[in-house]
Order: C-alpha cells, then sequence, then structure tokens
C-alpha cells in the first residue's frame, strides 16, 4: 500500500487529470446516468484527496502550510478561470481545514454532537426551501465555494459544495482518531455522498449531503461512540 508523501502525490495528481479530462469521456446517452456516473467518479476523486491527508491529521503545522498553500491557489486559480483544475486546490485547502477542525474539537462527545447539530440545520434548511447548498446545476454564483463535477460527454457541471468536504475530512481524521472501524467508515461516506447524488437526481431537486455523511461516521460505529463516551472526558 503506498503511504505518506507518495500517497499524497498520486490521489491529487489523479484528481487532476480527471478533472482535466471529465468532460471529454463519452457520455452514456442518458441526462440523468451520465450525472450519477460522472458525479461518482468525481465524489470519488475527491475522496480519495481527503484520505490521502489523513496520515497528517495530527500534524498541525503541515495542516497550516497546506491549508494556506491550498487557499492562496485555489483563489488564484478561480480568478482565472481555471475551472475544474481548481478543484485540487480547493480539495486540498478544505482537507487540511477539516483535519484542522477535528484536531481543535479534541473531545470525544464531538464527533457525535457536530454530525447531529449540522445534518439538523441542513435538514431544517432544506425543508424551508426548495433546495440546500449541496448538488446543482446553477454554479455562476457559487464557484468559490464549490466544487465543479464535470458531466462525461461536456454539457455544463454539477457541483458540490465546498463545506461538504470539510465536514468528510472531519469526519475521517475524528473517526481514525477514536479508533472507529476506518474502511467501513469510508466506505459509508462515499455512500452518503453518492446517495445524496442519486437522490437528488431522482426527485429532481437538490438534496442535503451532510445528513447522510451523519449517518455514515455513526451507524457504523454504535457500539464504539458509546464506552468513548463513557471512559473519556
Amino acid at each position: 500500500m503506498v503511504r505518506g508523501p507518495s500517497a499524497v502525490l498520486i490521489a491529487y495528481a489523479g484528481a487532476l487529470l480527471y478533472f482535466a479530462f471529465a468532460a471529454a469521456l463519452p457520455g452514456l446517452g442518458d441526462s440523468d446516468a451520465t450525472t450519477i456516473v460522472s458525479g461518482a467518479a468525481g465524489m470519488a476523486a475527491l475522496g480519495l484527496g481527503v484520505l490521502a491527508l489523513v496520515p497528517a491529521r495530527d500534524e498541525t503545522g503541515l495542516l497550516i502550510l497546506l491549508l494556506a498553500g491550498g487557499g492562496l491557489v485555489a483563489g488564484a486559480m478561480q480568478v482565472a478561470h481555471a475551472g475544474p483544475g481548481a478543484n485540487v486546490a480547493k480539495l486540498l485547502f478544505v482537507g487540511a481545514a477539516g483535519m484542522l477542525l477535528a484536531r481543535a474539537l479534541d473531545t470525544p462527545a464531538v464527533i457525535v454532537a457536530v454530525p447531529v447539530f449540522v445534518a439538523g440545520i441542513e435538514v431544517a434548511g432544506a425543508l424551508g426551501q426548495a433546495g440546500s447548498p449541496l448538488i446543482h446545476q446553477q454554479a455562476d454564483m457559487v464557484n468559490f465555494v464549490t466544487f465543479a463535477l464535470p458531466r462525461w460527454g461536456g454539457g455544463g457541471a454539477s457541483q458540490l459544495a465546498m463545506s461538504d468536504v470539510l465536514f468528510l475530512a472531519f469526519y475521517v481524521s475524528a473517526a481514525w482518531r477514536y479508533g472507529f472501524r476506518r474502511r467501513p467508515t469510508a466506505v459509508a461516506l462515499y455512500l452518503g455522498l453518492f446517495g445524496a447524488l442519486v437522490a437528488g437526481v431522482a426527485f429532481g431537486r437538490e438534496l442535503p449531503v451532510l445528513p447522510g455523511l451523519a449517518a455514515a461516521i455513526l451507524v457504523p460505529n454504535l457500539d464504539r461512540i458509546r464506552p468513548l463516551l463513557a471512559t473519556r472526558d
């Protein structure tokens, strides 16, 4: 298994190549199928980028450098209209931010409180209006705070909020820190992203991602959360 700096380079180089050429890949004929498959591939690229940063989750100085560098490059690329290639710099920025947040909130109760709280906020927002800043097709005014997920065959891109990937990084970092089941949790988190994509296409509206991520971090680890809360302050 490739780990350390090599894993980061491979994951981010792969993401850069994918986002640069995804629009040139052939579409699947059916519009909904193309949206789902291309969105799932884009989410996989983002998820692998987050996982590649996990070994650095306790390196505060390094994470701050990645946060600053990723943010500066992402901002410059966005201003220059670099397109989907800016996703890689944004990923470095929000991945580091999520892990720094997990480092700052290093309390067992937080791993339950944060998912429940942010999921509740998103559900309330989704019920109160026709959509939430999750996955959607109208990107012009929100390019700075979203990841563009290019559609195969061209024709625009879906969007995933940077806040969703930030909390993905937060949950992954906390799961590794507190001894949660790593592979099942990582798979469940990805399925949480994918499930929101599929449901959004099926219902024809924007649906919140964070409730699915909350379930993904908590449900596979229910038996480990209670002892953790009982034995640690």
